[in-house]
């Protein structure tokens, strides 16, 4: 899922498609969802050190908290820009999909370290 995050709809590919048009807030959320899908993707099943993996984990979780709050921010700026041009958005799937799909990243990197959780 991290990979996707430097996609074409996201990250500094989104970015440099939109060419002088993105303002620096577009700039800002593509390089922190670019920095997002760096955490995702970080081998946390192969750090052994307790004290490593601790901030490790809750840099993770914060980050995939940030995300869902940076993709509800997104979605009421788009919903107030089509108000303005007096037009409705249907129901934001996409977003919604993306935030349910981040904030499972958390549980599985959880469970990946320690099986014995899902007792």
């Amino acid at each position: 899922m991290g990979a996707a995050f430097w996609g074409p709809p996201w990250g500094p590919a989104s970015y440099l498609q939109l060419g002088e048009v993105a303002g620096t807030a577009h700039f800002a959320r593509a390089l922190f969802i670019a920095c997002l899908g760096v955490l995702l993707m970080l081998p946390y099943n192969r750090i052994r050190s307790p004290k490593a993996w601790k901030p490790c984990f809750a840099i993770l979780a914060l980050g995939c908290v940030a995300f869902v709050f940076t993709m509800i921010v997104s979605v009421m700026f788009d919903y107030m820009a089509a108000a303005e041009r007096e037009e409705r958005l249907g129901v934001p799937g996409f977003e919604g999909t993306l935030i349910f799909l981040t904030l499972m990243q958390r549980p599985a990197v959880l469970f990946q370290r320690r099986p014995d959780f899902l007792d």
